[in-house]
């Protein structure tokens, strides 16, 4: 029987779509002062000021700077990156090899709010917050692979070993490696096995974690940015912090449209009213779908839910609490499968502490929407968990929501590419501002005047 190559088509489409677009996506802000960093050779004296000064992402800075200056090499890594997300969920999460999964998957990825990456430059946004991501999820195969004993090529083991590397150079991505990491080690050695390279790669990822926290930049930036955004953020509480971080979380999904997130509530709702569901199931659904449609779409309710220091009311704190656990309480009954409903939910917690690590830094509100970037991929994988489910039930409904999946990822990227093509006219000030601060960057390390583009 002939091999089926089928399943490639979409990932290839998807590659050429994000290949094509990014001709046309321009330098804005950070992607400006990376240029600016002049000749190749200034490379490690650009990477010891922001070790000093400003950041531990080094490896992610390093990549940067190469893939920035060489727009043509960027625009063929970040396409690739891309891809290798969308295939990454499908081989995790979806049925691999499989054509209809992976128009799925690539369709899902397509649902993320590309947009979220205009508010501090493009590429550099790309490769700060989707860059490791895409190594996350390549550094968990190998835990798939030995979970269902299948064998690991020795070709395989230096690209697990460098997605872990670069996947734990970013601060919110590190705690959540380290969490399934250590998950599994602990499942390891409940079922008396030992597992070497998986051992090697925990043992990384700790390196990694230690020089994350001894980084003198870490401190000085989270200082600099607390008396620029959030003054007096080290002076408030752990609980204060934590509500913060836990209102400004959930109300960008409960209260604000979402795709990622309304993708999730719809493929749910196809659980919800099968026939066999209890009707308390229904009842609790129709409410959590009334409160969240009500508030989020048509009165815009993210305006009025939070302020700086988190819910505005009791009450909204509370209706965010409530949302959670009636959502908690459908993906439960959505799988028949009791890993499946282990699995689900983990991905969701998983995707809500990347947010809450966010209680750690005063730009929990400046950093805007780009540090959603995982919690939306939670809700992404989740949905793939859900039409997986479905794939294997008898609903005679399955391709209205394939139909509603490809008509959300159309209305996605089109909403990307008129941002581009368009871009509002207080962001324009915005990057002239930012140029201004780049010539004064530029000066400081003695770098060429003439290598920062024109706005």
């Amino acid at each position: 029987m002939k091999k089926s190559y089928l399943y490639i088509l979409p990932y290839l489409l998807l590659f050429l779509i994000f290949f094509s677009f990014q001709f046309f996506i321009p330098y804005i802000a950070d992607d400006l002062a990376t240029v600016a960093t002049g000749k190749i050779y200034r490379i490690f004296l650009t990477l010891k000021e922001t070790y000093l000064q400003w950041s531990s992402r080094l490896i992610i800075g390093f990549f940067g700077i190469i893939f920035i200056k060489y727009k043509l090499l960027g625009i063929f890594a970040y396409s690739a990156l891309i891809t290798l997300t969308a295939f990454c969920i499908n081989y995790l999460f979806g049925i691999a090899r499989n054509a209809k999964f992976a128009f799925i998957s690539c369709a899902l990825v397509l649902l993320y709010p590309f947009t979220d990456m205009i508010t501090t430059g493009w590429y550099v946004s790309w490769i700060n917050y989707l860059w490791p991501l895409c190594f996350m999820l390549i550094a968990f195969i190998p835990i798939k692979k030995i979970y269902e004993q299948k064998q690991i090529s020795k070709l395989e083991y230096p690209v697990y070993i460098l997605s872990v590397i670069i996947a734990c150079n970013a601060e919110q991505y590190a705690g959540l490696i380290l969490i399934v990491y250590l998950i599994f080690i602990i499942y390891l050695l409940k079922n008396k096995k030992i597992n070497l390279f998986i051992t090697v790669q925990f043992a990384l990822i700790i390196a990694e974690i230690l020089f994350i926290l001894t980084c003198p930049g870490n401190e000085a930036r989270g200082l600099e940015e607390a008396n620029a955004h959030f003054d007096g953020f080290y002076d408030l509480t752990f609980f204060n912090r934590m509500e913060i971080a836990f209102s400004s979380s959930l109300y960008h999904f409960f209260f604000k449209p979402n795709a990622p997130f309304l993708m999730f509530l719809i493929i749910l709702s196809a659980f919800v009213w099968q026939k066999h569901i209890h009707y308390s199931v229904k009842i609790v659904w129709s409410a959590t779908a009334a409160v969240i449609f009500t508030l989020g779409y048509l009165f815009a309710f993210q305006k009025y839910a939070v302020y700086m220091y988190g819910a505005r009311d009791a009450y909204i704190f509370i209706l965010i609490l409530l949302i959670c656990f009636a959502l908690a309480y459908l993906t439960v009954h959505a799988f028949k499968n009791v890993k499946s409903r282990l699995l689900c939910g983990f991905i969701l917690l998983i995707g809500f502490a990347s947010r809450m690590e966010m209680m750690l830094s005063p730009t929990v509100w400046a950093s805007q929407t780009r540090t959603y970037a995982c919690m939306n991929f939670s809700f992404i994988i989740a949905s793939m968990l859900l039409f997986r489910e479905l794939e294997f039930t008898n609903s005679k409904n399955k391709k209205i929501f394939y139909i509603i999946l490809g008509a959300l990822a159309f209305v996605s990227l089109l909403m990307f590419v008129v941002l581009v093509c368009y871009p509002p006219k207080d962001f324009e000030l915005f990057y002239k501002i930012k140029q201004a601060v780049y010539y004064s960057i530029a000066q400081r390390y003695n770098l060429l005047i003439e290598s920062i583009p024109q706005i």
